[in-house]
């Protein structure tokens, strides 16, 4: 292994000690800290990354994903050549966005809703739940929930606003930052067909829940260590009467959510070159400013040095304004 590469997961060990010092200083109750459970966060996530991407197993399980999602590719390619004809073929940016990118949320949507109503993802999440739970001893709803996020995004909340309306200050904390954190299955399909990794990017999601929880718990302390519910007690509610009707809501969802899209990368896109026009009177620019302001923040998450500057650039994008944007922008990197 090459000094570089040790000199950058050193510097991703130190970034790591500088940003939960940082949460540490932000904590509203920091001598009730659970630092077990803020080792055994870090510790999974570690485990996490060492059998998705060092192991047989993880290398394996990469290809049949990569290859699932081609599938889903083709899948919904079939639909928006129908429905969009030549302009569906077209490889442009825009064209490729409008008419590839966002019908693919809409089948996506359908196809996980329809996965809901036959329980495959309500077992699924139930099992990885459970381990989840024995491993950084959290409550059911936590677990359940942060894996749920993974696959619905903010749409789970639907079938588990009972137990939110019952969950303490600490499991609603949870869950606002594995929000933040994870990305849904409909989104995370259109950001593989940007040509981004299936497996880096469900791993990402995977080791954001322990992260999340990292975070959450040195932030806000739980001050009850009784779980509020009981693993085997959370379980996905959904009002679809058959498959046909459970492929169809989800469709009108992936509809929804796929045109809200569109209409922030417009907003976006539209309002940063009006910033742009006017900063550039002062010899400034947006990416310009994020290049500077996270540029630190890059350093800390191990980036190599030599691409600090153009990662802090799409860091402050997602931040600031969208991730949508800032994936796209990751695209134009990856054709170069």
């Amino acid at each position: 292994m090459s000094s570089s590469i040790w000199i950058t997961k050193g510097q991703a060990l130190l970034g790591m000690g500088f940003f939960i010092f940082v949460a540490w200083i932000f904590s509203n109750n920091r001598s009730s800290i659970p630092w077990k459970t803020v080792f055994r966060a870090f510790l999974l996530q570690v485990i996490i990354v060492t059998v998705m991407f060092f192991t047989p197993v993880g290398i394996v399980f990469f290809t049949y994903l990569q290859d699932f999602f081609e599938l889903l590719f083709e899948a919904s390619y079939e639909g928006a050549a129908f429905a969009f004809g030549e302009l569906a073929r077209d490889e442009e940016l825009g064209a490729f966005f409008a008419f590839r990118a966002l019908p693919l949320i809409i089948f996506i949507s359908a196809f996980m809703s329809l996965l809901i109503y036959l329980k495959v993802i309500d077992r699924i999440v139930s099992f990885f739940a459970r381990i989840f739970r024995k491993l950084l001893h959290i409550s059911g709803f936590e677990s359940f929930t942060g894996g749920m996020l993974i696959f619905m995004g903010i749409g789970c909340f639907t079938g588990l606003k009972k137990y939110l309306i019952s969950a303490e200050k600490k499991e609603v904390f949870f869950v606002m930052v594995a929000f933040l954190s994870t990305i849904a299955g409909g989104v995370m399909a259109t950001y593989i067909s940007f040509g981004i990794s299936a497996g880096h990017l469900l791993s990402a999601s995977v080791m954001s829940l322990p992260a999340a929880l990292l975070f959450s718990r040195i932030l806000y302390p739980p001050h009850d260590k009784t779980p509020t519910h009981k693993d085997d007690e959370i379980h996905y509610e959904n009002e679809f009467h058959n498959p046909i009707d459970a492929f169809s809501q989800g469709a009108q969802e992936g509809l929804k959510l796929a045109l809200t899209i569109g209409a922030l990368v417009i907003a976006f896109l539209s309002g940063i070159y009006f910033l742009d026009t006017l900063l550039g009177f002062i010899n400034l620019s947006l990416s310009g400013i994020f290049s500077w302001i996270f540029y630190p923040f890059a350093i800390g998450m191990g980036i190599p040095v030599e691409e600090a500057q153009d990662f802090s650039v799409l860091l402050g994008m997602k931040v600031t304004m969208n991730e949508f944007l800032a994936f796209l922008e990751l695209q134009s990197y990856i054709e170069m």
